[in-house]
């Protein structure tokens, strides 16, 4: 029995010297592993910490920085290496190469060649990461270059989104236009993708990044589209989307310069095409062909809200004109008209019809159809306020409150619906500033601005708040109206920051008249239009 015993000793005490510290840390808690005992990884606590009642301080990976030159460090520790070594030999880099390589990064989800040259000189280090492909049946014929890409990927990514005033999953800029631009390797769909970088260059400029740089980039892109454009106009275009998206798209290039008149030669261009092919329909072609239309027809609509009288050498001449009726029967053809710009097919119609109004008032019609078209459009747009307030009340009244999306939206609509109210005023009845219907409609817009932008809403449309900034007379109208246009300036777009001037020079002119008269500035008349034409201006109020 003895020699049994000492047999099963010595077999206890061969299993214990095999059972090494490295099977003890492998496994197990800190605690466990500091005090180098079996731990049976329970959680929260493991069961030996519990027994002598010690923290247990748990399972995940802890690393300890140790110095190069150490020569003995603990198993679960980590070297630290100076990484400023890495490009010690190297001379600093300055902004324009810094933004420049970083742009390679950026661009790689639109580069297809996976053998792709990411520069000209190999010691640049993002060679090292791998570029994504692009869904076949979406690039053009020839890679993007890296400059083409940048550009590109900041128009999808944010160019596109200024074009609408709020997010929205119908926005055509960011899925109509790129798929369009990227659809064929066809020199004719190269002027769309030539326009939309030219766009997004100026955009970059105008927000501060490699300013002359990227006015040079957009000035040889859109001569580039503009060339291409005068090859495709030598045949007449089959492709009416495309074509329409193009011009428009240039016109946009000159409205983000900040010039303020060269984008009416575009969409002159733009609307004469459209007066050509009219009696076909061409905008029932496609949905990117309604579309287009659409926004052309918006444009139209409000660039008319800036010209005082038809006669102007702005207002185009009768052999470019469509139909009054025709356009209206466009603007009712479907329910979504409107929505690019942020408001319904019925405020647009009412805008146009003011202007109409306007224009017939200037040639001594009979007062009771003026008075007849006045209530009408008050009904109208008494309408669209009911039909914001009824929808409203119907998603509180939901179990679901109305999302944030449709709330930005139906703010936008508000400011739309009380800035059509004051063009009304203005416009038909000439009621001075100070006028208390014209001094409740100002506030309502800027109260629906704010709201709009305290949910981050996006780049709301510039016709509403600017109708609204050059009848503010009061002190609190009018610093609203500075916030509204300090905000729009910060976005990226040339014709906001015309647009501010025309506002200033609205209200200088006002005072300066008041302080002359010795009246209140709320009882003095400024028209903005002519005001805009006094200081050679021409911008539109998108």
């Amino acid at each position: 029995m003895s020699l049994h015993k000492r047999s099963s000793g010595m077999q206890k005490t061969q299993r214990r010297c095999n059972r090494t510290f490295t099977d003890l840390q492998e496994k197990g808690c800190w605690s466990c592993r500091a005090r180098k005992v079996k731990c049976d990884e329970s959680t929260p606590s493991c069961s030996p910490c519990k027994k002598i009642k010690t923290p247990c301080l748990g399972y995940g990976s802890r690393l300890v920085w140790v110095t190069s030159d150490q020569k003995s460090y603990k198993p679960y520790g980590r070297r630290y290496l100076r990484c400023d070594l890495t490009w010690a030999h190297m001379p600093p880099l300055d902004s324009d190469q810094v933004d420049h390589y970083v742009s390679l990064c950026n661009s790689a989800e639109y580069v297809r060649d996976p053998d792709v040259q990411w520069a000209l000189q190999s010691h640049i280090p993002f060679g090292v990461f791998s570029p994504y492909s692009v869904p076949q049946g979406q690039g053009l014929g020839d890679l993007l270059k890296d400059e083409e890409a940048f550009l590109f990927k900041h128009y999808v990514s944010h160019v596109a989104l200024l074009m609408m005033p709020y997010d929205d999953l119908r926005n055509p800029w960011t899925s109509s236009y790129p798929a369009e631009a990227l659809s064929s390797s066809s020199k004719k769909q190269r002027v769309l993708f030539h326009a939309m970088l030219a766009q997004s260059a100026l955009n970059l400029a105008h927000l501060g990044c490699s300013r002359e740089n990227l006015l040079l980039q957009a000035a040889n892109y859109y001569a580039l589209a503009l060339n291409e454009l005068q090859n495709w106009m030598k045949d007449t275009p089959n492709d009416y989307g495309s074509f329409m998206a193009a011009i428009s798209t240039l016109m946009f290039v000159e409205i983000y310069s900040g010039h303020s008149s060269t984008w009416r030669t575009h969409f002159n261009g733009a609307w004469a095409f459209l007066r050509d092919q009219e009696a076909t329909e061409p905008w029932n072609q496609s949905d990117f062909a309604w579309v287009t239309t659409q926004s052309l027809c918006l444009i139209n609509i409000v660039n008319e809200t800036s010209i005082k009288h038809e006669n102007t050498e702005k207002s185009l001449c009768s052999t470019l004109k469509i139909s009054h009726e025709n356009l209206t029967s466009f603007t009712s053809s479907a329910t979504t008209f409107g929505f690019t710009i942020g408001a319904t097919q019925f405020v647009m119609a009412c805008i146009m019809d003011i202007r109409k109004l306007a224009l017939d008032l200037e040639k001594e019609t009979d007062i009771a159809v003026v008075d007849e078209a006045v209530n009408d459009l008050y009904t109208r747009l008494e309408v669209c306020r009911e039909q914001q307030i009824t929808g409203h009340s119907l998603k509180a009244s939901d179990s679901s409150a109305m999302s944030k999306e449709e709330t930005i939206a139906r703010y936008h609509l508000n400011a739309f619906i009380a800035a059509t109210h004051i063009y009304l005023h203005r416009t038909v009845f000439d009621l001075p500033p100070g006028s208390e219907i014209i001094k409740r409609h100002v506030g309502e817009v800027f109260q629906n601005v704010e709201d709009f932008l305290a949910l981050s809403g996006g780049n709301l449309s510039l016709w509403p708040a600017f109708i609204a900034a050059v009848e503010a007379c009061d002190e609190e109208h009018i610093n609203a109206a500075k916030k509204y246009l300090n905000f729009a300036t910060s976005v990226g777009m040339g014709n906001r920051f015309k647009a501010k001037s025309i506002v200033e020079e609205v209200w200088r002119l006002r005072e300066e008249s008041s302080t002359a008269t010795g009246t209140s500035s709320g009882n003095v008349s400024v028209d903005w239009r002519d005001v805009m034409v006094d200081l050679d201006m021409d911008i539109l109020l998108v």
